[in-house]
């Protein structure tokens, strides 16, 4: 079991490399594109061994050596490596420039959190001006 996890390890380093975060060059007339993207990697596993309570009788344990009535073990895992687009690098004779790729998305949800915030803090200054006033 153990050396399935350090092949697993193995295999996820192999994946985190500068490669996986700037994509391969792209020729395009006098300029020279280069892919950025964020990777992300999330690991979690776990591993146990147990015992059931030893057997008892009515209200009672067993008097004596007491056995376990069943042993266990157990392992589990789970993983995930999510990559995204981030920017791009263009490289001319001239200048290289970073042109950064934006989540609208993102920015929209972020936007929409910021005005409930707002309108959460208006509404809790205004229920604090009205118990000052009574």
């Amino acid at each position: 079991m153990l050396d399935k996890i350090r092949q697993f390890l193995s295999d996820i380093a192999r994946t985190a490399t500068v490669e996986t975060v700037f994509g391969e060059p792209i020729q395009v007339g006098a300029k020279t594109i280069v892919p950025v993207a964020e990777v992300s990697v999330g690991l979690g596993l776990g591993f146990g061994t147990g015992h059931k309570a030893p057997k008892t009788t009515g209200d009672t344990k067993a008097e004596g050596p007491q056995e376990c009535a069943e042993e266990g073990e157990g392992g589990g895992g789970g993983g995930r490596i999510t990559a995204r687009p981030v920017a791009i690098v263009e490289i001319t004779d001239e200048q290289t420039k970073v042109i950064p790729i934006v989540d609208d998305l993102a920015v929209r949800r972020g936007k929409v959190i910021l005005g409930a915030l707002g309108c959460l803090a208006l509404i809790v200054m205004a229920r604090s001006a009205g118990k000052e006033t009574q």
